[in-house]
């Protein structure tokens, strides 16, 4: 995984987390780091955290 960052953030009184992903725009260009990209969003997304 390569998650920089998760975050707690206060949403209509309610507490919800966000994962933060850092890359350089020329690591997008790899396809192995798009393949881990996808791999850590649908982690997040079985956890119901949205990853940006």
């Amino acid at each position: 995984m390569t998650t920089d960052f998760l975050l707690d953030t206060l949403q209509n009184n309610k507490v919800v987390q966000v994962a933060i992903s850092v890359k350089f725009s020329e690591e997008l260009e790899d396809i192995r780091v798009i393949e881990k990209q996808e791999l850590e969003r649908r982690y997040w997304e079985s956890l119901a955290i949205w990853l940006t």
